[in-house]
């Protein structure tokens, strides 16, 4: 009645989509993903669907698709996987990764660190390509040290 046609549809938690209990469940779980990128693809939007990791996925410095949980093959039905990455460190420091891990028509295997202010609520305040991580790092660990001693209580 609007004439409102979308170009994204954001789709908060496909994994808790309700699955065929007829079939086993990473099956059908991979099915659901398949049939969401189907109908994406039919209605000509874009679809963004965010998952998890396993348990190896915790203590990860970088979250790849490898680390996807429950059933791999919904990051082979996928077009482009981003991945969010997150040291204890980062978080003290409002910092963050996004990963490009796969870009089926793009390129892709890059990383942007971005700054944050849940506070705030924004999720991005500002963003930077990362092309090498060495320097990075020395500097995450140095700087997250200094941010936890100052958030000790007094001794």
């Amino acid at each position: 009645s609007h004439k409102f046609t979308p170009h994204v549809l954001i789709l908060d938690y496909p994994d808790l989509m309700d699955v065929d209990s007829r079939q086993e469940y990473r099956i059908a779980l991979g099915r659901l993903w398949v049939n969401l990128r189907g109908l994406f693809k039919e209605r000509n939007l874009a679809g963004v669907c965010p998952s998890q990791s396993n348990r190896e996925g915790e203590r990860a410095k970088l979250i790849t698709s490898a680390l996807v949980g429950e059933d791999y093959s919904k990051v082979q039905t996928a077009d482009i996987t981003l991945t969010y990455s997150q040291t204890p460190s980062e978080q003290q420091l409002g910092l963050a990764r996004l990963h490009v891990d796969k870009a089926r028509n793009e390129e892709g295997d890059f990383t942007v660190l971005i700054s944050q202010s849940y506070a705030t609520g924004k999720f991005v305040v500002d963003s930077r390509f990362m092309p090498t991580p060495s320097y990075y790092w020395g500097e995450v660990e140095r700087l997250g040290g200094a941010v936890a001693k100052s958030d000790d209580p007094p001794q």
